[in-house]
């Protein structure tokens, strides 16, 4: 089961109040047809209580064109740069990085007329390694190779996002 965890500000998230107001107006203010997708890591915290399944993790990006509401683009596989005490480092693979180039590309050719829409969400899948088990996790993005990881989300409880929380087997 994927946990959908959405990396811009939209009113269906319920764990609006962990999201940290300063990293989306920088957000806000990034050119999505210019920026470097190989500059772009996702740095996830997990407490010890969930079980992150190695090789689920995705950044999903998807452009809307609003003309015709036709919708390109769709969940990338990510890699892992680093992990330790509960702490992985994300980035695209080189593949990935490639398509969303092309997404780019595509949406360089539509009208500047405001009503496209680009998204990215980061997804896992996990489990809790016990019944009672209350785990957070918070999420940071680093958009250019040179630039500081911003915090997105903080101390997330779980509870917010999933729909059913499942036990590790």
């Amino acid at each position: 089961m994927k946990h959908l965890l959405v990396l811009v500000l939209t009113c269906c998230l319920s764990a609006c109040t962990s999201i940290a107001i300063p990293t989306a107006l920088k957000l806000d203010r990034l050119d999505p047809l210019t920026a470097n997708p190989t500059g772009f890591v996702v740095q996830a915290r997990f407490d010890p209580e969930l079980r992150v399944t190695p090789g689920a993790e995705e950044l999903s990006f998807t452009i809307t064109r609003g003309a015709t509401g036709e919708v390109f683009g769709g969940p990338q596989p990510l890699r892992i740069l680093h992990g330790e005490d509960g702490i992985v480092t994300y980035a695209l693979t080189r593949e990935a990085a490639e398509t969303l180039r092309d997404l780019q590309a595509k949406a360089a050719t539509w009208p500047k007329d405001g009503q496209n829409s680009l998204s990215m969400n980061f997804t896992f899948d996990a489990c809790l390694a016990t019944a009672d088990a209350a785990p957070e996790f918070s999420v940071a993005i680093r958009l250019a190779e040179d630039a500081a990881f911003l915090l997105l989300l903080r101390s997330t409880p779980m509870a917010k996002v999933l729909e059913e929380p499942r036990l590790c087997s």
